[in-house]
């Protein structure tokens, strides 16, 4: 396993933690599948081993969760998926825990999540979503 299919295989185990993968999940997931540009193949084995209840190697996963050797990639990944979360009209609950777990997957830090609104907020319509995204305001 590598940093990116990490990346999916603990964002996905997140996810489908509750049983259920809403249709805002759903299009969170589809952007960070596009974003780390894994093969179908690569995301079907993934999506089997949480499925089947199969942990990678505790220590392969230790490596691979303190590896920001790709830091600025994964914060524009980060960018991304938190621009798709804004897409509609209110960031819930599911969104907004699945945002935090993905900034703790790519150990992006508060600092760094501010800087990301401060990039997109330029965007028509998603100011003040992106504000409660983040939890700037309520």
């Amino acid at each position: 396993m590598n940093r990116k299919e990490y990346i999916y295989y603990a964002f996905l185990k997140k996810i489908v933690s509750d049983g259920y993968i809403s249709l805002d999940e759903s299009s969170l997931i589809m952007i960070l599948e596009e974003r780390l540009g894994l093969s179908d193949d690569v995301m079907d084995e993934i999506t089997g081993m949480i499925q089947d209840g199969v942990e990678p190697d505790p220590s392969e996963l230790d490596k691979l969760s303190n590896d920001l050797s790709d830091h600025l990639e994964e914060v524009s990944i980060y960018e991304h998926v938190l621009k798709e979360a804004c897409r509609d009209e209110e960031v819930n609950e599911d969104e907004l825990d699945a945002l935090e777990e993905l900034a703790g997957i790519l150990g992006i830090s508060e600092e760094e999540r501010r800087k990301i609104y401060e990039n997109v907020r330029g965007h028509p319509g998603i100011i003040g979503r992106m504000r409660r995204a983040l939890r700037m305001e309520k």
